[in-house]
């Protein structure tokens, strides 16, 4: 979007984005490498691996680490998009003419997941003892969840990782055998089980 919106897009974007695209344990060994906390030697075969499936052939050192990262995410998310996003920005004419990055960090910070997004997000109406038991320990769960879990609890209840404002989880309860599986969500219709 900062591409479509304002030409350009900062490196630590790009890294970031691309980062989010990986896989978790993928995303934690590059994070480390980068961070200094595991040498590049320790993980090469992993790194090798990743860099592979972005037909990347270029050989990873603690120095072109980075560089090499930006490069695949500017192919993935520039390159790649830059054609429909062109088109989606001239679709919207003079929208966007007036859109600052301040504006569009502000509208991604409302997405981002935080426990109390998400359980302001909760739509619960408990008819019995168990089920006000069930839906403290729900919002208990939630407070104590870092932003990745809190990501894997949206999608796995409405099929997409960000809070989207003005929607709903409807949270129902069910009696279920006992080796049933729980909880279960119909993402469509946004609803916990």
């Amino acid at each position: 979007m900062y591409q479509a919106l304002f030409g350009a897009v900062s490196d630590e974007i790009v890294l970031d984005s691309f980062l989010r695209l990986l896989p978790p344990a993928e995303t934690q060994i590059l994070s480390n490498v980068l961070n200094g906390k595991k040498a590049l030697s320790l993980v090469l075969d992993e790194v090798l691996d990743i860099l592979d499936e972005y037909q990347e052939r270029t050989r990873p050192t603690s120095t072109n680490l980075k560089s090499t990262l930006v490069k695949i995410g500017k192919a993935e998310f520039v390159t790649k998009l830059f054609l429909p996003l062109l088109k989606i920005r001239e679709g919207m004419g003079k929208f966007w003419d007036s859109v600052t990055k301040e504006e569009v960090d502000s509208v991604y910070e409302l997405c981002n997941p935080s426990p109390i997004r998400v359980i302001k997000l909760l739509h619960i109406v408990p008819v019995n003892p168990q089920e006000t038991k069930v839906e403290r320990w729900l919002r208990r769960y939630l407070k104590e969840a870092d932003s990745v879990t809190l990501g894997l609890f949206l999608r796995f209840s409405t099929g997409n990782d960000i809070v989207l404002p003005g929607r709903q989880i409807k949270v129902r309860f069910e009696n279920m055998a006992f080796l049933a599986m729980r909880p279960t969500a119909c993402t469509c219709f946004q609803v916990l089980i």
